[in-house]
């Protein structure tokens, strides 16, 4: 049993109650209805007619024979792009400088490493299966 069933407990429902206690099947009226009802007063239905039909023209084709100018073409002309020059036109594959650096750079001093040691393993416990035996009865099937 939960807390939740002993402080709410269910209270009896009764059926609503129509006059004499007893409830009508719906039936409508036999008297057939000749006036005017307000709706159909205030928003009286206008004609609609169906949207004209345009006739469609026959696909012709582009007739222009297309000979690869554009005005875009024209007025911005692709200029030759040379490779980069570098001194007397050859480029020297990277080497690394066969000095030795024995400073400290200001990356090394503004940014010391800091120890990092590893996080502590937590023993895992076996998994034990639950021993209470379960009889197939639970509060909500008895009430």
């Amino acid at each position: 049993r939960t807390t939740s069933r002993e402080e709410f407990p269910a209270h009896p429902v009764s059926p609503a109650n129509y006059g004499n206690g007893v409830r009508k099947a719906y039936a409508p009226s036999p008297v057939k209805f000749e006036g005017k009802t307000t709706m159909r007063e205030e928003y009286p239905a206008h004609p609609v007619s169906p949207t004209p039909t345009v006739a469609k023209k026959p696909y012709r084709m582009y007739e222009a024979k297309f000979d690869d100018r554009t005005t875009s073409r024209e007025e911005f002309p692709a200029h030759p792009v040379s490779p980069a020059n570098y001194g007397n036109g050859v480029r020297k594959a990277y080497a690394p400088s066969p000095v030795k650096f024995e400073g400290k750079t200001t990356m090394r001093e503004e940014y010391p490493a800091h120890p990092v040691s590893p996080t502590p393993t937590v023993a895992k416990k076996p998994y034990r299966m639950y021993e209470a035996k379960f009889d197939d009865r639970t509060t909500s099937r008895e009430e």
